[in-house]
């Protein structure tokens, strides 16, 4: 099989139908030995049952089916995982990333003969703070990890096969997919692209997203283990030093009083801060470790919904497109 294509479902009923139908015309563009494979990662919706319903008319399409919702990049793991194409094109199913991005992708592979393309957006969208915590992100990953990632860098890419064979050996349970797809090195190329406005609100909440940076950074990097260690150092000579300084002032003029209640607090809840803070980093680690230790599989597939097509010679024809009726 020369191409598979790769997404993931998770409250994406309102895009299978028109991604499917763009997809399905970029690949042909192609060739005509491709599958299309849509990975339910436990979505609410019906999107899992808009699938089955194109499968009957095209014979193409795949649904891999999570046992439970085990989140965007183990979803992304597993389908690639099952796809048989000598190349694998990956991109979000809800259209920000765009199914006609195949055929650049296609031309930089080849040209570059590269082993994967990465796409990244010209300019983050979304508010300020949007854009201001994602350029943070990537700017604080960069310092702390000896990974370095492209910055806006999209989901969307496409993989030669050893690319995916050795995306295999990646057995982590605290996976971080473009770090580590970075830290595998091979040779890479990106593009930059353009992406439309969200037409509806991200599923990466603020809070999921602050859990993606901390996973991230400790994932690739030990470096905030030595940054305690440094900044500890630091704080233990400082307050060591005014220590001495104090015990020094006592001596030489016992009846006066050099700090009061109010510095004392502050000190105090200052040091509490910085300890909380470091204990919090620590246990991160130790939680990631106690994650790793377990071995338990990084996602698990029910089943996997696949006919077998006849065979079709290259660059054959569309299937009709029909649109199933969605289910109550």
């Amino acid at each position: 099989m020369q191409l598979s294509i790769v997404t993931t479902l998770y409250n994406s009923a309102a895009f299978v139908r028109e991604f499917y139908e763009r997809i399905t015309r970029a690949a042909l563009r192609q060739t005509g030995d491709y599958e299309l494979i849509f990975v339910d990662d436990g979505s609410p919706d019906n999107a899992a049952a808009l699938v089955r319903a194109m499968m009957a008319h095209d014979p193409r399409v795949v649904l891999v089916e999570l046992s439970r919702n085990f989140g965007h990049h183990y979803a992304s793991l597993a389908g690639v995982m099952a796809a048989r194409g000598d190349r694998v094109f990956y991109l979000d199913v809800d259209l920000e990333d765009q199914p006609e991005w195949l055929d650049s992708f296609v031309l930089e592979i080849d040209q570059h003969q590269c082993d994967i393309v990465y796409a990244a957006r010209e300019q983050r969208a979304g508010h300020w703070f949007r854009r201001w915590s994602g350029s943070l992100f990537y700017r604080l990953f960069n310092l702390f990890s000896d990974v370095k990632i492209v910055p806006n860098i999209c989901s969307a890419c496409l993989m030669r096969r050893a690319f995916v064979e050795a995306m295999r050996l990646m057995q982590e349970k605290n996976l971080f997919l473009i770090g580590a797809m970075t830290w595998m090195g091979f040779h890479s190329r990106v593009i930059t692209v353009r992406r439309p406005v969200r037409a509806t609100p991200s599923n990466y909440t603020l809070w999921r997203s602050l859990r993606l940076a901390a996973n991230a950074v400790t994932s690739f990097s030990a470096y905030p283990l030595h940054l305690i260690f440094m900044l500890g150092l630091a704080l233990s000579v400082c307050f060591g030093g005014m220590g001495a300084y104090m015990l020094l002032k006592k001596i030489l003029f016992p009846h006066r009083v050099f700090f009061g209640y109010a510095s004392i607090i502050v000190s105090i809840w200052f040091l509490g801060g910085v300890l909380i803070l470091f204990i919090g980093i620590i246990g991160i680690y130790l939680a990631k470790i106690f994650t790793e230790v377990k071995a338990r599989p990084q996602y698990v597939i029910r089943q996997i919904h696949r006919r077998t097509p006849a065979a079709e010679p290259a660059g054959a024809a569309a299937p009709a497109i029909e649109h199933p009726r969605e289910q109550p």
